[in-house]
């Protein structure tokens, strides 16, 4: 997708992955996911970024893996939505994606921060 050899052509890059990813490659359902999140050589549309990230995902491809649960996580063209978020980190982390691994542990530590904030203030809660 970086033009290696040649000029960047995002516009023939977009119907190129189009036609492969609606062949089911998921490579491809991947980088026109990631074009149309970043609006590269076609209109910027969180909906057809969604779409394609989760049709290259269930395929088991970890990188959409990982977009799809940033795109929940931050509310990118859909509610957030932590558990779904949560879900496709675990099955990237699965995969081998360390930076799914690396939210998936950050989230818990700020569950675990969280839960003990909660638990220290009742604790200190006056008497009366």
């Amino acid at each position: 997708m970086d033009g290696e050899g040649c000029a960047k052509d995002l516009e023939k890059a977009v119907e190129y992955y189009t036609q492969s990813a609606k062949q089911g490659n998921e490579e491809a359902q991947f980088n026109l996911a990631f074009l149309y999140e970043k609006g590269e050589g076609i209109a910027q549309n969180f909906a057809k970024a969604l779409r394609w990230y989760r049709a290259s995902a269930e395929q088991g491809y970890a990188g959409a893996q990982l977009n799809l649960a940033l795109m929940y996580l931050n509310a990118r063209g859909v509610a957030q939505d932590i558990e779904a978020a949560r879900h496709w980190l675990s099955k990237a982390a699965r995969g081998g994606n360390e930076t799914a691994q690396e939210i998936l542990e950050d989230m818990a530590n700020a569950a675990r921060e969280a839960a003990g904030d909660s638990m220290g203030s009742a604790a200190q809660q006056p008497e009366g």
